[in-house]
């Protein structure tokens, strides 16, 4: 046994090892080389939270460049985001790496652009740089057969992506599809029917719990199984613990200490990245001691690993994750910083001590956006606080953002929805009805008429009855 490192600074030099899963990458890389030969595949990796979905998908889009094919990735797990967001994050990457050259001249172009306006190119807008409004016929047709005009969008993005991919083949990787809204869920199995001979490879990750729990979701992945090849990951094996051990700290412990590990944690690469962090911090990891084993109660004690975990950090820190958690799994610089009222550099040494810890990382193509590396991290600090702190935070997020988005409050829309009706019975209902009933005008501009339908109950049911004109609302959000 080599001598182990002085302090948790020098863990983790490979801080998210990937380690076993041989099968499983020879599978994919050979699902990657048939859609550059122009024969699309579409894949479904399953498994519980913390398994390593998120991380084998990440290695196969670093490995997609070898194969001359671009990786675009999109995360769904973002319930303040507007409709269809994973494909937003999927047109946006695309058209940013080809430097807004693919704009495909086919029918239907207008119709995606309604999803990334903000891309649109000049030409595509009057004079004044404003982007025109779509005309009266558009408009009449989509009020007759709303069902036309989505297929219209859903066969518009096929087509788009299609065609892009003919000069660079391309993955496209959506993460926890489990949280993804419904009209996306919908556009995920239009694309899925439509890639066999193009020249993509779409891999689609989620927990089969949240699946199992939800029967729309179930609905959807049982249809995109029939045209996927299906991958379940478990945990790893004891000695590929030992070796996740060894490569993550530098150094292998004890058999016994090893052994207990593994039996603590089912071999999950999350809680074995936890705990073992923990136990570093903590000068234990070195120590082979008889009743590690009864100390270490995963999964059921991960959140407790994550708050010791977190009460090793300075107070600062802790305090600016804590309000970052209420943001979302996805935070900007600006809106924490107005948020903590803290001056810029305090609070880029605070992000950084989180990314030093492997709490936190940056989100790739932003520059000052960052995200929770796993979603129980984000979910402990969230739930560790009251609720009454919770829904004062949602209230100040939701003024921030209005302050910060003053002259595009109409693409944040959703997100200012969310945070207000998360900050009941504190938040002002006039904005909670106001801000659900544009977002739902919005997403139906859009035709995710699922969404539309979810935000405009969400308007009615901020309506006060004793308030005037309230009936005349109801009536109008409800037609």
């Amino acid at each position: 046994m080599s001598v182990p490192p002085a302090s948790e600074s020098d863990f983790f030099a490979n801080r998210n090892p990937l380690v076993g899963r041989g099968t499983e990458k020879k599978e994919l890389r050979a699902g990657l080389a048939d859609a550059v030969t122009g024969h699309g595949r579409i894949f479904l990796l399953s498994g519980d939270p913390g398994i390593g979905k998120s991380r084998l998908a990440d290695d196969l889009s670093t490995e997609a460049s070898s194969y001359g094919a671009q990786a675009v990735w999109a995360a769904c797990d973002a319930p303040e985001a507007q409709a269809y967001w994973p494909w937003i994050q999927v047109v946006r990457s695309c058209l940013r790496r080809s430097g807004l050259q693919a704009t495909p001249p086919l029918a239907g172009s207008d119709v995606i652009w309604s999803l990334v306006p903000e891309l649109r190119p000049v030409s595509e807008t009057d004079h004044s740089g404003i982007v025109a409004p779509p005309d009266a016929s558009i408009i009449a047709a989509e009020a007759r057969a709303p069902e036309l005009e989505r297929f219209r969008l859903f066969d518009s993005i096929v087509n788009f992506l299609r065609n892009l991919a003919t000069a660079a083949p391309l993955l496209i990787v959506l993460d926890d599809v489990h949280a993804a809204d419904a009209d996306s869920l919908l556009l995920l199995r239009f694309v899925s029917r439509n890639l066999r001979s193009a020249h993509i490879m779409l891999l689609a990750t989620y927990r089969e719990t949240e699946v199992r729990a939800s029967q729309r979701v179930a609905d959807v992945v049982g249809d995109l199984q029939r045209e996927a090849s299906y991958i379940p990951l478990r945990g790893l094996s004891e000695i590929e613990t030992e070796e996740f051990i060894q490569r993550a700290a530098g150094w292998l412990p004890a058999p016994r200490t090893v052994s207990a590990i593994f039996q603590a944690t089912d071999g999950n690469p999350f809680f074995l990245s936890q705990i073992v962090r923990l136990l570093i911090a903590e000068g234990r990891l070195q120590r082979a001691e008889p009743s590690l084993l009864e100390t270490l109660n995963i999964p059921d004690g991960v959140r407790n690993t994550i708050r010791r975990r977190l009460d090793l950090l300075a107070q600062p820190v802790k305090e600016c994750l804590q309000l970052a958690s209420v943001v979302g799994r996805d935070f900007e610089f600006g809106v924490v910083r107005s948020l903590s009222g803290l001056p810029e550099e305090p609070l880029l040494t605070s992000l950084e001590a989180a990314i030093d810890a492997g709490l936190v990382s940056r989100v790739a193509g932003w520059l000052n956006r960052y995200r929770f590396s796993h979603f129980l991290i984000r979910e402990t600090l969230y739930g560790d606080q009251p609720i009454s702190v919770r829904k004062a935070l949602h209230l100040k997020i939701a003024q921030t953002l209005e302050r910060l988005y003053l002259e595009s409050t109409k693409s944040h829309l959703s997100i200012l929805a969310y945070h207000y009706a998360q900050a009941i019975p504190f938040a002002p209902l006039d904005k909670v009805f106001a801000y659900s009933r544009d977002a739902a005008i919005e997403a139906m501009a859009i035709h995710a008429y699922d969404e539309a339908v979810r935000l405009y109950s969400a308007a009615v049911e901020a309506l006060q009855p004793r308030d005037p004109g309230a009936e005349r609302s109801r009536f109008e959000t409800m037609l």
